[in-house]
């Protein structure tokens, strides 16, 4: 599953050529939402896994979770908004992947408690328009 990621990156990579900013981090967050749609168990088994400290843990990182984010990272490093300073990269990834996550991962509460599926289409791109919205926000007041 972390080499589907992997390679999904690279692939949308020239689809965000033309993009910089806020616009190139919403495409890439949306991306990796619809990843999580598709395969909410990569991040149950990636939680799971690094949640303390371990060789299988010390594996996932290297070669799984870490070549992701350096993909990933590539052109959105450079295009975070200057005004982060009381942002640390931990705080915004565990936003963006929490947020991203955490929908599907508890698909079976929100069915049950509030009727969602979080797996229709019409909802997931509800979910991310507000995830996008939430997230990116505070960068875009003039």
């Amino acid at each position: 599953m972390g080499d589907e990621l992997l390679q999904h990156l690279k692939e949308i990579e020239s689809y965000f050529k033309d993009l910089d900013g806020i616009p190139l981090m919403k495409a890439y967050n949306r991306q990796f939402i619809y990843f999580s749609a598709r395969r909410p168990e990569f991040f149950k088994i990636a939680f799971h896994e690094i949640c303390n400290e371990s060789l299988r843990a010390e594996w996932l990182l290297d070669e799984v979770l870490d070549p992701i984010h350096q993909q990933a990272s590539v052109r959105v490093t450079d295009n975070i908004p200057t005004d982060t300073s009381n942002i640390s990269d931990a705080h915004f990834h565990s936003l963006s992947v929490g947020a991203a996550n955490m929908f599907f991962s508890l698909s079976f509460q929100y069915k049950r408690q509030y009727g969602v599926d979080s797996f229709d289409k019409e909802e997931i791109d509800r979910y991310i328009d507000f995830v996008n919205d939430t997230i990116f926000a505070r960068f875009e007041k003039d």
